[in-house]
């Protein structure tokens, strides 16, 4: 852009001394005006509507900012034809420009869509371990009625056979034949609450662990939210 307009100057002064020049031989001088040259713009309008996509009257403005600056009293008007130049040097500036944040924008907007892909992603992951652990859990929470009941009735028909022995009239046969099943239905019944006490120390390390799961989780939760 400096060269162009250095090359412009050079030219402009290179007019100006020719018309001295002939202003002493004809004895007048020519002194263009500024609405001599808005003239000359005007006629060229329609040229630059069609190839120039930036902002005319933006562009026309600037180029007229630099012909003022150059401008000196007693010098031909520049050419149509560098006032050209001069625009279409202002206005790949300004399409560069236009690209540069176009390009910006369009990366930021990549960069938007991959986030928002990541987070779909976390989301669904974190739903999916969150319906596991509430399965695990419900599942475990059956297990565990399950041996309750079992354990009361259980217990029920060890009451009745107490009550069938202190009331019944069988002989000393039959009541040791009952003591000894008694006996070994004891020794069952404790084998099955000793199979309940290990069972319950299972369930309750893994409600230990499904907890610190549900702890490690809120995190997660907890660290996407900040980071949206």
């Amino acid at each position: 852009m400096d060269s162009l307009v250095n090359r412009w100057k050079s030219t402009v002064e290179a007019q100006m001394e020719r018309q001295i020049k002939r202003s002493k031989s004809k004895n007048h001088t020519l002194s263009p005006s500024r609405k001599s040259l808005t003239n000359l713009e005007t006629s060229q309008t329609d040229s630059f509507t069609e190839s120039k996509p930036a902002p005319q009257n933006y562009v026309k403005s600037k180029a007229q900012k630099i012909i003022d600056i150059l401008s000196v009293k007693g010098q031909d008007p520049p050419s149509i034809s560098k006032f050209n130049k001069v625009c279409s040097a202002i206005e790949e500036i300004i399409k560069n420009e236009e690209l540069k944040i176009s390009e910006e924008n369009n990366s930021e907007a990549t960069k938007f869509r991959e986030m928002r892909e990541s987070t779909r992603i976390q989301s669904e992951s974190i739903n999916k371990t969150v319906s596991d652990l509430e399965a695990r859990l419900f599942e475990s929470e059956r297990e565990k009625i399950l041996l309750r009941k079992e354990k009361e009735e259980l217990k029920s028909k060890i009451e009745g056979l107490n009550k069938q022995l202190a009331s019944s009239s069988v002989t000393q046969e039959m009541i040791g034949v009952l003591k000894e099943s008694f006996k070994a239905l004891e020794n069952s019944n404790k084998t099955l609450i000793s199979n309940i006490e290990t069972i319950k120390n299972n369930q309750r390390e893994k409600e230990r662990a499904w907890e610190l799961e549900i702890e490690q989780l809120h995190e997660i939760i907890e660290n996407i939210q900040k980071e949206e």
